[in-house]
């Protein structure tokens, strides 16, 4: 290896095998050190193999130019692995940058999500947030390889029961301490890439998404979780992160057709980027007439984000 490795290199390469893309400045800013100083390590472990770099469109810049971002190569993989941070069954590509494929700009759009929980706790210590991203190598099972928030419902297609899967793309919960009182997530990055509905009811669309989640409310399943964080839920809310206004309010008008769907709220990464995330900025229900709510409740708060 071209330089020595240190302990906040190997905190390093967990953070990008955890969020499998980030650039330099949502790096500097997850581990709290400079953006230049951080810049130049990555270059050095890139040069080491540790470290990939790939540019990609992000959510905020669609038609600017592409951005630069990093994520751990097969050799911080190997090595993260070999220190006992991750799982040996890991398999070769999980993680890396490689592995994200033509889904940087979900990935993007799920990770800058993420961010906005790191920045609502450092600013609201009385609140814990624990989460856990379907793709990220320390969400893996370590018996079959699949991702540990996979779910399975019973659907209704065509008059025949079958088992339906499907894996959301973060899911979390917020626990006040002085309340002691815990809220359950998920969350569902949406890029546009998805048709709200399908005539056929196999095939991926949103209103399955909703459908599905619904049957999973309805059973109650989400309470596997509770095991996880040791938390007791009674229900959770389903977010949808749409990616443009446009997109948010199609959202918004699938899931106000597609009752019960109360616990289903919806905003858009502008809006969020704004005001941040336990901001007023969301659609309960996809009712675009009310007030926008928080998901905080009268706790609510605003505060733009810094990357």
């Amino acid at each position: 290896m071209a330089s020595r490795i240190v302990d906040s290199d190997i905190r390093l390469l967990g953070e990008l095998a955890d969020y499998c893309l980030l650039t330099a400045k949502q790096a500097a800013y997850l581990l709290e050190r400079n953006v230049r100083a951080l810049q130049r390590r990555l270059d050095t472990l890139e040069s080491s193999g540790l470290v990939e770099r790939l540019y990609s469109t992000s959510p905020r810049k669609e038609r600017g130019r592409p951005e630069q971002m990093y994520g751990i190569g097969k050799k911080g993989l190997e090595l993260l692995v070999q220190r006992g941070i991750l799982n040996t069954n890991l398999k070769p590509r999980h993680g890396t940058a490689e592995s994200v494929g033509g889904q940087s700009f979900h990935q993007h759009l799920v990770n800058i999500f993420r961010l906005s929980l790191v920045e609502l706790q450092r600013q609201t210590p009385e609140f814990a947030v624990q989460g856990i991203s379907s793709n990220s190598p320390f969400a893996m099972d370590s018996e079959s390889g699949r991702p540990s928030t996979r779910a399975s419902v019973s659907s209704n297609v065509e008059g025949e029961f079958e088992r339906a899967q499907f894996v959301p793309d973060f899911v979390f919960n917020i626990f006040h301490e002085e309340k002691s009182k815990a809220l359950l997530f998920f969350l569902e990055a949406d890029t546009g890439s998805e048709p709200l509905s399908s005539s056929d009811p196999r095939k991926p669309s949103v209103k399955q998404k909703i459908r599905n989640y619904q049957a999973y409310f309805h059973s109650k399943g989400y309470r596997l979780h509770e095991s996880r964080w040791d938390r007791s839920f009674n229900g959770f809310r389903l977010l949808f992160l749409c990616s443009d206004m446009a997109r948010a309010k199609a959202v918004a008008r699938t899931v106000r057709a597609a009752s019960p769907s109360d616990f289903i709220w919806v905003t858009c990464l502008d809006e969020l980027m704004s005001d941040g995330v336990s901001a007023a900025v969301w659609r309960r229900g996809g009712k675009e007439g009310d007030a926008r709510q928080s998901i905080l409740g009268s706790l609510a708060r605003n505060e733009s984000l810094p990357f």
